[in-house]
Formats: C-alpha cells, sequence, structure tokens
C-alpha cells in the first residue's frame, strides 16, 4: 500500500508539471490572450531618418578633441539651422515620431572617444517652411567614453522636422548613467486591484483584483559612488510605428528621481499600463502584433 500512494504521488508531480508546461495560445487571436505578446526586434541603422557624427560624416578625428571643434555657434532661435552638426567623436542617429497629433524625435547618442565628455544637445523643432517652432536643450553632466543613450525630444507639438546641435567638453568626474543598465524590458500581462466603472460609481472602497498590462524588466545600478537620483521615461511604439504611450515614471513616484541600492538591483515590475476587466480586452489592439519599447532618462548625484 505504502509503495501505491508513493506512485500514485510521483503520477500526481508529472501531470502537474506537465500541465505546467502546456503551451498557451498565443494573445494575437482574439478572446485569447493570455500569454505575452514578443516584442518586435530593434530599429537597425536602416530604419533611422538620419545618421551623422563618427564614421558616417566629415566630421574631425581622434586627433582633434570635441572640445576643439564645436560643430557651429548656437544660432539664435529665430534662425533656422542649415543642417544637424555634431562633435568629433560622436555619432547620432534620429528618429522621428506620430505621437497621436504631434511628434517625437528619438535621439541616440554613441561617444566613439576614448574620453569622458559632458554633452549639450540643442534641439530645433521645424515647420515646413523651415522655420523654427520651439526649441529644446538635453544637457548630460558626464557622459562615459564609449556611453550610448537615447535622447527623448518630445515638445507637444507637430513639427515637420528637426534639428539639432551637439556640443561636448572634456569631463573628469564621476559619469553616473553608464552604470545603470536597462534589459529585457517587455509588457506581460497580470493582474492589479482596481475598480470597475459600476463599483466606482457605487463608492466601494475595497479594491478587486482584474486583469491588466505590466511594464516588466531588470533595471539597476553597478556603480560604486552612491547615492544617484534617475528620472525614467518609457516610450512604446505600436505594431504600425507610431508612439502608443509615454511613461513618465516621475510622475508615478511623485517625485524628482528615484533612488537605487546598489549594487545590481533589479525590480521585475516597472509598472502598470491598463486595467481590463475583460480577458479579451487586456491587449490594445496596436500592441498585438508587436511593439518596441524604447526608454530615456537621465541621473544626478545628490546628498545623502
Amino acid at each position: 500500500m505504502k509503495k501505491l500512494l508513493i506512485l500514485l504521488l510521483a503520477l500526481a508531480l508529472v501531470l502537474t508539471a506537465l500541465v505546467g508546461c502546456a503551451k498557451p495560445n498565443t494573445p494575437n487571436e482574439p478572446g485569447s490572450p493570455n500569454t505575452d505578446t514578443p516584442p518586435t526586434p530593434p530599429i537597425t541603422d536602416e530604419d533611422y531618418d538620419e545618421i551623422i557624427g563618427g564614421d558616417n560624416s566629415g566630421n574631425p578625428g581622434e586627433t582633434n578633441p570635441p572640445e576643439d571643434n564645436p560643430p557651429v555657434d548656437n544660432p539664435p532661435t529665430t534662425e533656422t539651422p542649415e543642417g544637424s552638426q555634431v562633435a568629433s567623436g560622436f555619432l547620432a542617429k534620429q528618429k522621428k515620431y506620430n505621437y497621436g497629433e504631434n511628434n517625437i524625435v528619438m535621439l541616440n547618442v554613441t561617444n566613439q572617444n576614448e574620453e569622458n565628455y559632458s554633452v549639450k544637445v540643442e534641439g530645433y523643432y521645424l515647420d515646413a517652411d523651415g522655420k523654427v517652432l520651439k526649441t529644446e536643450t538635453k544637457f548630460v553632466e558626464g557622459y562615459a567614453a564609449g556611453y550610448v543613450k537615447d535622447f527623448l525630444f518630445n515638445p507637444g507639438i507637430a513639427f515637420d522636422s528637426f534639428k539639432f546641435t551637439l556640443t561636448a567638453e572634456k569631463f573628469s568626474g564621476e559619469c553616473y548613467e553608464d552604470d545603470f543598465y536597462m534589459k529585457d524590458v517587455v509588457l506581460r500581462q497580470g493582474t492589479a486591484h482596481g475598480f470597475t466603472p459600476e463599483e466606482l460609481a457605487a463608492g466601494f472602497e475595497v479594491t478587486k483584483q482584474y486583469p491588466c498590462l505590466w511594464l516588466d524588466g531588470s533595471w539597476g545600478y553597478s556603480g560604486t559612488t552612491y547615492p544617484a537620483y534617475f528620472d525614467r521615461t518609457y516610450i512604446i511604439i505600436n505594431s504600425n510605428g507610431d508612439v502608443h504611450l509615454i511613461l513618465d515614471h516621475n510622475n508615478f513616484n511623485s517625485i524628482l528621481g528615484y533612488r537605487i541600492p546598489r549594487p545590481n538591483a533589479v525590480n521585475s515590475t516597472i509598472w502598470s499600463l491598463y486595467l481590463s476587466f475583460s480577458e479579451e480586452d487586456v491587449w490594445p489592439t496596436e500592441l498585438r502584433d508587436g511593439y518596441q519599447i524604447l526608454f530615456a532618462f537621465t541621473a544626478s548625484e545628490t546628498e545623502e
């Protein structure tokens, strides 16, 4: 009898494992959004609207450091820049996206120099006639050698084209941003607390668990200098190549930045996106066929 019980228990464990390994339905089929939609591959150089600097332009080479070769004097905002220019040893790739009735630009910048620099990017949003509609400046105090970063330019307006100038000066301090890492960022289906519209109207005080989408990934800070604050923004691109949603983590946390314990802190749940009251409505149509997740952030030293 004892052997029979052991065999039955072993059989039950095997069946449980087989059920757990069963392949679920794809969320791309209406009515069965029970798994995660895989992200589409990241964009390649062919997908960018413009690539300048680095090995792709006639900018001065490594023998002339960036601080000795500024691209141009910064033009007044009332004048139209003739074209985007970068300091030597920097490679910049830009792509424009539709965001509802407006537009954004993601600017990917690589420091190909062997030294650390501080970087200033001055962006100009232009109309179809080349007139400057608006300007915006981004600054990074410590841009480490070999570091690659995405800048988000989100003016809250529609524009025809985007031009910029990138200047650089040598930097000898601590470079915080290259010690920050973000990887494996995906959307997954989960649950979150909330109210249905009817429950909210009825004044319910206790939330229930409902289906939702989570932004999920691994992030952390591996530097030796602490503390540092990071302001994070996530940009979700839908299967049509348009911006589906921009998530500013500062607003979610109601603080100026987000303190990351060191070393190698990770957080597998970043934020919930959509609360749904039906399994079939969890995945928006524009995300069912694929998506991309871009992110931009800034870092700064703070007091203990």
